[in-house]
């Protein structure tokens, strides 16, 4: 049986991990780098723990896993 997009929570997960994802890695590569590693670093964490939230709320729209629910709700 062929799978239609949408029709599946799958799918519609995979969309936005897969956005998610692309957006933290283009805003972590895109951060401008300074004489500061520490700065730098905070710098492109920020995106990266921003990420880490969304993908939480977005696991947490589909996932009927209480301990991944937990954990998701956790890190938010």
């Amino acid at each position: 049986m062929e799978q239609i997009p949408g029709n599946n929570p799958m799918f519609d997960y995979l969309d936005a991990y897969y956005d998610i994802l692309d957006k933290m890695k283009r805003e972590m590569t895109s951060a401008k780098q300074t004489t500061s590693i520490s700065r730098d670093f905070i710098t492109q964490m920020i995106p990266h723990h921003r990420a880490a939230v969304k993908m939480c709320e977005n696991v947490l729209r589909y996932t009927v896993s209480g301990p991944v629910s937990t954990l998701a709700q956790t890190i938010i």
